[in-house]
């Protein structure tokens, strides 16, 4: 079964987020008006505007004034809500230490080359430091949400167990099977590799040694799949297979993959038991959707926020 994936601090992955923190830095504007107040806070219209041209170029909105409005409002809102969270976080003193911070960094910057990386940086305007800033806000931000509404959410057990008997036939299981891959640029690479595992070579030792995927790191192992799931079309190959059987040379847009299949699933019914933790994972994200949204409207009336609209609408 899909498990429906509900991220309930929506402005923390918005490009628009993001955006705010450089155009601040680059584009200051001079005006001083007080577009929104909340509990002696302020955001001025000068700190909004940078976020909205650099939206307007990114999102490529020019000319229609009902979708300019729309695009103010939910830009404004997003703003908002973050700056409500990140102040009620150190009204609780929810803080995120360096090592934690660290370590946060370290695991985006390995996803870029470091040429590539600096590039970004420098495109934005932005420094490493403000965007170490901006990386442990956005952490705050989602412990202050994990302490404060997940904290609120319970799923009794009828409630669980509802949902199976509702949805017992999503829980049915295709044949599974779990995979080693190996994946190189070259064919003639990768008929030589499968040369050396048809002769007894150790696959994941190989595949940590030649492969050019992730995985690599763990042998090659995928994990268990179906066929027509979540990996490509051209990995369904693997279920022609005996466990054991390596694959011949596998041509994809990835490269030159060869397989080798390490167990297989018989398809299945799972019983409540074996159901009830993704039920549960399913359920509490949609909990979690809705407790948010309730928490963020009851803050902005106890915040007692005030929007001018005819400033921002100007």
């Amino acid at each position: 079964m899909q498990n429906k994936k509900i991220k309930f601090p929506i402005l923390l992955l918005l490009l628009a987020a993001a955006l705010y923190f450089s155009g601040c830095q680059r584009d200051r504007v001079n005006s001083k008006k007080a577009l929104v107040t909340f509990d002696n806070q302020t955001i001025t219209l000068g700190e909004f505007n940078s976020l909205y041209k650099d939206t307007i170029v990114s999102f490529g909105v020019k000319d229609n004034k009902e979708q300019l409005n729309n695009l103010k409002k939910d830009l404004l809102n997003q703003l908002i809500e973050r700056r409500l969270i990140l102040h009620e976080a150190e009204a609780k003193n929810i803080l995120i230490g360096d090592a934690e911070l660290n370590d946060a960094v370290e695991k985006i910057k390995a996803d870029y080359p470091k040429e590539r990386f600096n590039e970004i940086l420098k495109a934005e305007n932005l420094t490493y430091d403000r965007w170490k800033d901006r990386i442990r806000e956005d952490l705050i931000i989602k412990k202050a949400l994990t302490s404060i509404v997940d904290s609120q959410i319970n799923i009794p057990d009828a409630e669980l167990k509802k949902y199976y008997n509702t949805h017992r036939g999503e829980f049915d299981r295709k044949e599974e099977a779990r995979v080693r891959q190996i994946v190189v640029a070259k064919e003639e690479e990768a008929l030589a590799i499968r040369k050396e595992l048809l002769s007894g070579a150790d696959f994941a030792k190989l595949a940590q040694e030649k492969s050019l995927t992730p995985d690599k790191a763990k042998g090659g192992d995928l994990g268990f799949f179906a066929k027509g799931g979540s990996m490509p079309e051209d990995f369904d190959v693997v279920f022609t297979l005996k466990v054991g059987e390596i694959s011949k040379v596998v041509k994809t847009p990835y490269g030159f993959h060869i397989f080798k299949v390490e167990e297989k699933r018989p398809a299945r019914k799972v019983n409540y038991n074996d159901a009830m933790p993704e039920i549960k994972s399913i359920l509490k994200q949609e909990k979690r959707e809705t407790r948010y949204r309730e928490w963020l409207s009851e803050l902005r009336t106890k915040k007692a926020v005030k929007i001018d609209y005819d400033v921002l609408y100007e």
